[in-house]
């Protein structure tokens, strides 16, 4: 994998770190709220929603509360909301690059299309929140799509249904047109308006890392699975987890953990520079959702409400837990057994640290010496 901004995140200190209550100088502070995971606050983070561990959860959790808030205002506008999916068939052997952007050309002809902007005005089309997704199972890679559309006219359940019929042949139709598998009649298009509810409600849950490309489903891999129903598989952080040998992969997929990283290297060259989430222009504006970039809300440098401050590290303690990637290993002893705690464990490692690194200069002087001594007159 070529480099990759997230090779930076959670290792230097941010510019705009906040100031220590005592000496005024640039501290990291730990903070979170009470029964939560705790974070560093004033660090630097590459801001990516799609690969990063530490960042994905911050983004998605604010992307899914105006996900939700969209939804609400839109209803109490007197508006409904239809959940539209897109899948096509698919094979183990398909190549991810040209599978996503296959998919990225399938949704911009279907948007664009005649009829579908015909069917849209029969529904009062207001605006949409779409998504590309993607997961990982017996039939490789699964990139699919979702979009809300915020629609103004009544919709029953005939009328989505004829609807649906048609909407179905222009997506077939276009992801052929863009060299995708040919979706079938019962799994390649799908509308509903029960499903808003449930899908808002998981879309970017960060407690456990469980948004769809983080949530592990390896349970549902079922190999008699049509492969574009886009229920079964892993996501590409199970994969990460494989990878790391903290997840055991179901024997039906074969994937050792070279096999698993290397998938996963894959996943993050073809995501990256995408947006994960797309709303209709101006859509936010009508909806009074205010535009922040993955790279703000990840920074997190503003504490957020019944957000409280741990305490503070200064940038020698920050070195050490970065040179010792630990971390993450610190938020989880925060986490645990509390600040005063933690403090105790990372003054012991950083007295460790002095050790080797006094021991090392020392070292260095000998074989100078050495050196020095063998060379000839």
């Amino acid at each position: 994998m070529e480099w990759h901004r997230i090779r930076v995140c959670h290792n230097f200190m941010h510019e705009r770190a906040p100031q220590s209550a005592t000496d005024g100088s640039r501290v990291i502070q730990v903070a979170g709220k009470p029964g939560q995971a705790p974070r560093y606050r004033g660090v630097a983070v590459c801001g990516d929603a799609w690969v990063c561990p530490a960042c994905a959860p911050r983004i998605t959790e604010r992307r899914r509360d105006e996900l939700r808030r969209g939804v609400k205002v839109h209803r109490q506008q007197n508006g409904q909301v239809v959940l539209i999916t897109g899948t096509f068939s698919h094979g183990p052997m398909d190549d991810l690059p040209r599978a996503w952007s296959g998919l990225s050309d399938a949704m911009r002809r279907f948007n664009a299309s005649r009829a579908v902007k015909a069917i849209r005005a029969e529904m009062g089309f207001d605006g949409q929140i779409r998504s590309r997704e993607i997961t990982y199972g017996v039939n490789g890679w699964h990139p699919h799509m979702h979009a809300l559309w915020l629609v103004g006219a009544h919709v029953d359940d005939g009328l989505l249904q004829e609807l649906e019929r048609r909407l179905s042949m222009e997506w077939r139709k276009f992801c052929v047109r863009a060299g995708l598998g040919e979706p079938t009649l019962k799994h390649g298009f799908r509308a509903s308006l029960t499903d808003v509810d449930d899908y808002t409600a998981k879309w970017g849950l960060d407690a456990e890392l469980s948004k769809w490309h983080v949530k592990t489903n390896a349970r549902e891999i079922d190999p008699d699975a049509p492969a574009e129903a886009g229920l079964t598989g892993y996501t590409p952080f199970d994969l990460l987890r494989i990878a790391a040998g903290d997840l055991i992969p179901d024997h039906r997929l074969n994937l050792s953990r070279d096999r698993a990283r290397m998938l996963f290297a894959d996943y993050a060259e073809a995501v990256k520079g995408t947006a994960q989430l797309y709303w209709s222009k101006g859509l936010k504006d009508r909806l009074g959702i205010n535009p922040e970039s993955d790279e703000y809300i990840a920074e997190g440098l503003e504490l957020d409400v019944d957000e409280v401050v741990h305490g503070e590290l200064r940038g020698a303690e920050w070195l050490v837990l970065t040179m010792t990637h630990r971390q993450l290993r610190f938020l989880e002893l925060v986490r645990d057994v509390g600040w005063n705690g933690a403090r105790l464990k990372l003054d012991a490692w950083c007295e460790a640290y002095a050790q080797r690194a006094h021991a090392g200069i020392q070292r260095a002087f000998q074989l100078a010496e050495v050196s020095y001594l063998c060379r000839p007159p």
